[in-house]
């Protein structure tokens, strides 16, 4: 469910503003639609490719695909612009939250624990597993540890790329559902009924700051360091400041699932009819823009081939930076 964010260096002239590309997993399948910010925005309905059972989790990687958890195991689908083409599958139950990291290895949890697979284009390998009860997802943050809310708590691993898991710090607490990695490498998650922001020293978990009052389902980071988290009764954001937490807008609207913040900081909050798209002006939720699909589960930003992400360059002495999401 959740991203790392890797900044890239990209020419501050003659880069062109574009429509945002997302993959939505929505109920019997997964879609690829446009959007465009504006007021309102708009969606397009791009390409359908349809399965069995309901789609639980995306991760898109760096060669217009995505890995998708779903009621019989992960599977893969590439996107040519066009057309979607099925790709390799694993089959298991239970997975729910699913992430590939900046080196490729994806990263699943399925049932009791979490998985470790590579893919080579047509098969997937199960390299690493991990056991623990009932994980529900998993964030890894810029040093390569993986972070994952399950029953018991948040657990951190790290994996030496080689069939090994090793289990690093713990935080026990119940009712945990999602969690992020925010720019300032804190994490946060989840925790009963409301959100907590953590440290991690590589060894221990410290738990900073503790907000309460809903029933969080999960949770995304804009790039200013807002998180948004979608609840029971709508959407809501936050925001950390080293020692507390301040909160400033509210939407309601009950049954929210995902919230998924693209690349150039549009919202996009997963329900039962569908996608809707916001923008966040001044401490509030602005609608922008609606996706019927039937019922959506998650959303994610499609992300470009290398060869498409434009120039590198530096600018009159300095650089400007914007953020991408490699999918994890």
């Amino acid at each position: 469910m959740k991203k790392i964010i890797t900044m890239v260096a990209v020419s501050a002239i003659g880069v062109a503003a574009s429509a945002t590309e997302l993959f939505v997993g929505q109920v019997g399948g997964l879609n690829q639609a446009n959007y465009s910010a504006g007021a309102p925005g708009t969606y397009s309905d791009n390409g359908f490719w349809g399965y069995g059972g309901t789609d639980q989790a995306l991760a898109a990687d760096n060669n217009n695909g995505v890995h998708a958890i779903h009621s019989g195991g992960l599977s893969y689908f590439s996107w040519d612009g066009a057309a979607f083409s099925a790709g390799g599958f694993a089959g298991f139950p239970g997975g729910t939250s699913v992430e590939v990291a900046s080196d490729g290895t994806i990263f699943s949890t399925q049932g009791g624990g979490l998985n470790a697979w590579t893919y080579d284009g047509v098969n997937y390998s199960a390299d690493a597993f991990a056991g623990f009860a009932g994980g529900k997802d998993l964030a890894i943050d810029g040093n390569g540890v993986i972070h994952v809310i399950h029953d018991t708590g948040l657990s951190a691993f790290t994996y030496d790329g080689a069939g090994t898991f090793t289990a690093g710090g713990f935080a026990g607490f119940g009712g945990g559902t999602a969690v992020a990695i925010g720019q300032d490498g804190l994490i946060y998650s989840t925790q009963g009924f409301g959100l907590n922001v953590w440290g991690y020293d590589g060894v221990n978990y410290t738990a900073d700051g503790f907000i309460g009052g809903f029933a969080g389902r999960e949770l995304d980071i804009d790039s200013q360091g807002t998180v948004h988290v979608a609840h029971a009764d709508g959407l809501s954001d936050f925001s950390w400041d080293g020692s507390a937490w301040t909160a400033t807008g509210f939407y309601s609207y009950p049954g929210f699932r995902s919230v998924f913040v693209d690349s150039e900081d549009n919202l996009h909050v997963s329900h039962d009819a569908g996608v809707s798209g916001y923008s966040f002006v001044a401490g509030n939720y602005v609608e922008d823009g609606f996706f019927f699909t039937g019922g959506a589960y998650e959303v994610v930003e499609v992300i470009p081939e290398p060869a498409t992400l434009g120039l590198l360059a530096l600018v009159g002495g300095g650089m400007m930076w914007v953020r991408k999401r490699f999918m994890i």
